[in-house]
């Protein structure tokens, strides 16, 4: 900074040196005064013709400053750059729509009952397969018997209480959507029919 400043005052210096020198004779070299001004540093030269020309001294331009160059300070780009902010993600496919259709003295789902693990607890994704066979019941009401089928896996040792409560369940769960209690016939096998089948509930339905 003190070097700077020593810079500056001397090229001042040396400006006001060369306002001297540019008055025309020596009379008025000897009459040049430094005269008030807002803007640069004027001096008055007067000489025996009486003029008075007025000589403004340029002031020393700031030196050049070094490093990277400064962004715009207002508007979308104001501030140094930033790198661009990412699209944002899809939001993720809508889940199908759960069907159920009676075919073939069955009922047809489209997807499986689940279960929440080693429980009678239905998944929410069960219970709209459900809601979708009690549309299809009240649909066709001419099918008087409803037998709910429940198999569960194999090799638990209470895997025949376990069958029970979940058949109870699925039929508890239709009779709350409208579907007649009697309607429904609940069969529990454990493991001893779906020896080798994945966990299952099936519906198979009798118009007597």
């Amino acid at each position: 900074m003190r070097s700077r400043a020593l810079i500056a005052f001397a090229l001042l210096t040396s400006a006001v040196a060369g306002t001297l020198a540019g008055c025309a004779t020596a009379e008025m070299k000897s009459a040049c005064a430094s005269s008030f001004s807002w803007a640069a540093p004027v001096f008055r030269c007067g000489g025996a013709s009486g003029t008075t020309p007025e000589v403004a001294v340029k002031p020393p331009e700031p030196e050049p400053t070094s490093g990277p160059a400064a962004g715009p300070t207002t508007g979308p780009g104001a501030g140094p750059s930033a790198a661009p902010t990412p699209p944002p993600e899809p939001p993720p496919p809508p889940e199908p729509a759960a069907t159920a259709k009676i075919a073939g003295g069955r009922i047809d789902l489209s997807e499986t009952i689940q279960f929440e693990a080693d429980s009678a607890v239905l998944t929410d994704r069960s219970k709209q397969l459900l809601d979708a066979a009690a549309g299809e019941l009240s649909d066709h009401p001419e099918f008087k018997r409803i037998v709910v089928e429940d198999y569960t896996e194999a090799g638990k040792r209470h895997n025949m209480k376990l069958s029970q409560e979940r058949g109870a369940a699925v039929k508890a769960y239709l009779v709350s959507k409208g579907v007649a209690g009697k309607r429904l016939t609940v069969k529990a096998f454990g493991d001893t029919k779906g020896r080798g089948k994945n966990p299952r509930v099936e519906f198979r339905v009798f118009k007597k």
